[in-house]
């Protein structure tokens, strides 16, 4: 089904198909009227939704919601800039902040995906990433991770039979075999080197 529009850049009437439309992707007239949207800025809030403050920290105000496309997978936004599809977030610190997204990671205060409100933004490195997903909860551990083969239950046990080992003289191998896991599994226990959060 195709639908009457008004192309933001020259005004003109033009016919687009309805899912075009549903998308929020029928802008524009024709792909010249496409390029002289303006700087990266200017794309990048035209592409602007205003949303709630994060509940967890309503000091930074509201988030700016990405309405153009998203990543399949991760929910983040993204945009086709300098012929390379790009997230969204990246490039407003860049434009907005300056961070060198070349050499450095993006990080949200908000969690929210499709946010890209400066404020929201600050830099940081991959272990900096991981240290901020673990702190505000979002990393799997133990038997909450898909493919866990012991349950936190388990350690507590593992962990008696290995004080015993040397007296019994199992192997890491043996008491494996028990709980369905490889040796290695269990040298990691003992080494405290897995499921130390039990």
């Amino acid at each position: 089904m195709r639908t009457h529009c008004i192309c933001q850049t020259c005004g003109a009437p033009f016919v687009a198909d309805s899912w075009r439309v549903e998308r929020g992707n029928a802008r524009f007239c024709s792909k010249g009227c496409r390029r002289q949207l303006g700087s990266l800025r200017e794309r990048l809030l035209a592409r602007r939704e205003i949303g709630p403050p994060p509940p967890h920290c309503p000091e930074l105000g509201p988030c700016w919601l990405w309405t153009g496309g998203a990543h399949y997978q991760f929910g983040y936004g993204v945009i086709t800039y300098e012929r390379r599809v790009i997230a969204v977030h990246r490039l407003a610190a860049q434009e907005f902040l300056g961070i060198d997204i070349a050499t450095t990671q993006v990080l949200h205060h908000c969690d929210m995906p499709r946010c890209f409100n400066p404020k929201h933004l600050f830099s940081g490195t991959q272990a900096d990433n991981m240290q901020d997903a673990a702190a505000k909860g979002r990393t799997s551990r133990g038997e909450a991770r898909p493919n866990a083969k012991l349950r936190d239950v388990d350690i507590p046990e593992i962990r008696a039979q290995l004080a015993v080992r040397l007296e019994s003289g199992e192997t890491f191998a043996q008491i494996g075999a028990r709980f369905g896991v490889t040796g290695g599994a269990i040298y990691a226990i003992a080494r405290s080197r897995a499921w130390r959060h039990v």
